[in-house]
């Protein structure tokens, strides 16, 4: 397959950007596969979490509701505890329906079965009342109520720990994929250079050295030999065919100064042979004939010289609209360019939507510590009022002790309040203990975040300079098109010197045609009046003359090979004034 310039020109940068939507559609995607993550973060594992702490909060008012049943035996408050277990029941649903691994699922099914005995073992409360009730409840309900505490707070701390794995997870591949694509576009703008440089050499060096060839043909110098170019594009063509119309212009000049010759012999020889005597009067005219019949090959040759020209000249407007069809591929290189940075300013945007979606991540964490912080107050409060009741109990049992056998139930009823306070208080203790892990699990969080949105904010940064680089890359395109306009306007001035070459040809034909009309012209007169020597002489000194003029014009170009490389063609002070006047001419 033949690789033209054309062809040359849209394989480079068709790789570019080829490697360029390589680059761009891997960024797509894994900036895509981080916002389905950071998406999952927010949606469900976060929703997942709040359900779960909210039957985390009815367990425990579940069992609050039930000791005060088991204090005031109120069918209101059984009632209540009854209300609390369904809302716990709904809220596990719930959360089955957002678990998606198989431990969180195990652990939700366990609390539905702790919920469903709790509710059993709470119904067969029903009807016992003073001690045995409480005995009932401190063997069958209340341990089941811890159960399903301690259970809860251990899926809370296993969502937890998914949260934070896949955070750093998704911190790690975002960091591997800013890598990787600083890597490839820095690949890629090392490939766009090397192209660009390898192309435009290919281009520019056998267009510099054919020009510099036709300065020395233009100024005479035919002894160059031919370029040896290792390409099979138009520059192959173009060279092919100036070396063709230098050895045919070689040739013609050859046998012009070769005719000239001869011309100016057999005038000389015409002229001393009219001066010696008139008997030489046949064989003047015999060599005016021979000169005649070199005038008519020499116009021959020149017609075929001025065709050559003008094929010459043909190819040098093929040449030019090649030119203009590869100014025209630049050009849309350029576009294709500018598109490519367009593609990166989208990423730039999608990356910045990403960072806000982060911020809004971070904002709702820190108001879910502000909320950690509320409840601990309450804990608090709850702490102060069990240590209130316990005091109230004790003074109670005091009371009753003093009332002697007319207290013992109500000493009984303290000691049961007493105890119901110290489990308050060591409830609230280990609920505070809990809400404090929490408050340090979403600080990590916190931090986690602004990790990533530290991440994000260095991913925009990179594609930031990528777009650089391409707009770089967009400008070296519009350099390349500029030098491919400049290729084109030498090839037209080598055009224009093609015509002033065809100009000068018919000149050339104009003047042997001239030279073959006198030399018919001095024949006849040679023959009609032999005796008319004066003539004769005169017309031999202005063939002389048109000779002389001839040689000058070979003169000005140089056919003979070089003895040195180094050595430069001189022109006579006559050629270079026969050269002015054709140029003025």
């Amino acid at each position: 397959m033949r690789w033209t310039l054309r062809k040359k020109l849209v394989a480079g940068f068709t790789s570019i950007a080829l490697l360029l939507a390589l680059v761009i559609g891997f960024a797509l995607i894994q900036m895509n596969q981080m916002s389905q993550t950071f998406d999952f973060l927010l949606n469900n594992e976060t929703e997942l979490h709040s359900t779960i702490s909210e039957v985390e909060s009815n367990v425990n008012q579940q069992s609050s509701m039930f000791r005060a049943y088991l204090i005031n035996e109120d069918e209101d408050q059984l009632e209540a505890v009854f209300e609390r277990n369904d809302a716990i029941r709904s809220l596990l649903e719930e959360a089955e329906g957002m678990a998606y691994d198989e431990a969180d699922i195990a652990a939700i099914d366990e609390l539905w079965s702790d919920n469903y005995r709790y509710r059993s073992n709470v119904q067969g409360a029903e009807g016992i009342s003073g001690g045995a009730a409480v005995s009932y409840a401190n063997q069958s309900v209340l341990p089941l109520g811890q159960d399903m505490r301690d259970h809860t707070q251990e899926l809370l701390d296993r969502i937890d720990a998914d949260v934070a794995a896949a955070t750093d997870e998704t911190l790690a591949e975002a960091g591997g994929t800013v890598l990787l694509v600083s890597i490839v576009s820095i690949a890629a703008v090392i490939f766009a250079i090397l192209a660009g440089v390898l192309i435009s050499n290919r281009i520019a060096r056998p267009v510099v050295s054919l020009s510099r060839s036709a300065t020395r043909m233009a100024e005479g110098d035919l002894t160059e030999e031919k370029k040896r170019f290792k390409t099979n594009d138009e520059i192959h063509d173009l060279n092919e065919a100036f070396h063709e119309m230098k050895t045919n212009l070689h040739g013609m000049i050859s046998r012009i100064a070769s005719g000239a010759e001869s011309v100016a012999a057999s005038s000389e020889e015409m002229k001393s042979s009219a001066e010696e005597t008139s008997n030489a009067t046949n064989q003047i005219t015999e060599s005016i004939q021979k000169v005649a019949g070199g005038a008519d090959r020499q116009t021959q040759r020149t017609s075929e010289a001025k065709a050559t020209a003008q094929e010459i000249n043909d190819g040098m407007g093929q040449i030019a609209e090649t030119m203009e069809h590869v100014s025209e591929s630049s050009a849309n290189a350029g576009e294709n360019a500018a598109n490519g940075v367009k593609v990166i300013d989208d990423t730039v945007a999608q990356m910045e939507t990403i960072d806000a979606r982060t911020e809004a991540i971070s904002t709702k964490v820190n108001s879910l510590s502000e909320h950690s912080e509320q409840v601990d107050q309450i804990i608090s409060l709850i702490g102060n009022i069990a240590e209130q009741t316990n005091l109230l109990a004790l003074n109670a049992a005091i009371e009753a002790a003093r009332a002697g056998e007319h207290g013992k139930g109500f000493a009984v009823v303290a000691d049961e309040v007493r105890k119901l306070a110290e489990q308050s208080n060591a409830s609230a203790q280990e609920i505070s203990t809990l809400i404090s892990e929490i408050q340090g699990g979403i600080q990590s969080s916190v931090e986690m975040t602004e990790e990533g949105r530290a991440a994000v904010q260095s991913g925009i940064n990179h594609v930031n300079e990528a777009r650089t680089e391409f707009s770089s890359i967009q400008s070296a395109v519009h350099d390349v098109t500029g030098q491919i306009q400049q290729v084109a306007a030498a090839v037209e001035e080598m055009s224009a010197g093609t015509e002033t070459l065809t100009q000068t040809i018919e000149t050339t034909a104009e003047e042997a045609s001239s030279t073959s009309s006198y030399a018919e012209n001095v024949a006849a007169s040679a023959e009609e009046q032999m005796a008319s020597m004066e003539e004769v002489s005169s017309a031999a000194e202005s063939l002389s003359s048109m000779s002389e003029e001839l040689e000058q014009e070979v003169n000005n170009f140089n056919i003979h090979e070089r003895q040195s490389e180094g050595e430069e063609m001189v022109l006579s002070e006559e050629a270079e004034e026969v050269s002015e006047e054709r140029k003025v001419s």
